[in-house]
């Protein structure tokens, strides 16, 4: 039991890293909402622009209330027509929040009418299930759960001291530990998802551009890009190049200039 004890306490304070922290609204969105609810679509990116540079620049916004701005503007961008800045903030949308199942679908749907196709890279069917399952949430809702799965175990930990029979304290601490090891694994799982958006470097093609096969004017094209595709950034290179991962895995050059990063 002293074991168990010390094993909560070591892990008690990884938690509070991840908890969500609530926060107030940071501006007042209602002249941009309702614009986009009377069609003015215009009218409305440019004030969901606003709202976003004031969330940004605030202490007081939360992850989720920025990206339901991204969001809006996203939705905004899609009505006028502007694939490329739709995809870009539905993405910034879902870095922000990853649960956000209506900007995984608008992204999905808008990705649909770009003019790029891509296979996607091969990869075993339990780790691309284990990744969607780890990324389906944001850091902080796995540092929840890690929160509550720790506190139950705690309390599950001092049952297990109570005068009761002996086959109930087994039960009962066994619980514990279980519950224990998930608190652990929800900490894994919090970590990896801050570790992927800190590491990666996504951006949107902006400007159609050709993907060439090293940073030069008068390299190979190994094929042309249009607006609206993401690609990962692996390196920037002099001259205003990046160095670029396609969607199906492949790599190539392309100007810096044309690309809009995530930027998160």
């Amino acid at each position: 039991m002293k074991l168990f004890i010390f094993a909560l306490l070591l892990h008690l304070s990884a938690c509070f890293t991840f908890a969500a922290a609530a926060g107030k609204p940071a501006d007042d969105k209602m002249a941009a909402d309702k614009a986009y609810q009377a069609k003015n679509y215009v009218q409305a990116a440019s004030l969901y622009e606003a709202c976003v540079k004031q969330a940004a620049a605030s202490d007081n916004a939360s992850a989720n209330e920025r990206a339901a701005l991204y969001y809006n503007l996203g939705n905004a961008y899609y009505r006028l027509k502007d694939y490329a800045h739709a995809v870009l903030n539905y993405r910034r949308a879902l870095h922000l929040n990853p649960a956000d199942a209506d900007a995984a679908f608008n992204l999905q749907l808008t990705e649909a009418k770009l003019t790029d196709r891509f296979d996607a890279p091969s990869e075993m069917f339990f780790i691309s299930w284990a990744k969607d399952f780890i990324y389906s949430q944001s850091a902080a809702t796995w540092g929840n759960w890690s929160l509550l799965f720790l506190l139950l175990a705690l309390v599950g930990g001092l049952a297990g001291i109570m005068p009761w029979p002996s086959w109930l304290k087994r039960t009962v601490r066994t619980a514990a530990w279980v519950l224990l090891a998930s608190s652990l694994l929800c900490e894994v799982f919090a970590k990896m998802q801050t570790a992927r958006l800190q590491n990666t470097r996504q951006a949107v093609i902006m400007q159609a551009t050709p993907a060439q096969s090293s940073p030069t004017g008068t390299a190979k094209t190994l094929r042309q890009l249009h607006e609206g595709t993401t690609v990962e950034v692996r390196e920037t290179c002099p001259g205003g190049w990046l160095q670029v991962a396609l969607p199906d895995g492949s790599e190539g050059y392309v100007r810096e200039a044309h690309c809009e990063p995530l930027g998160l």
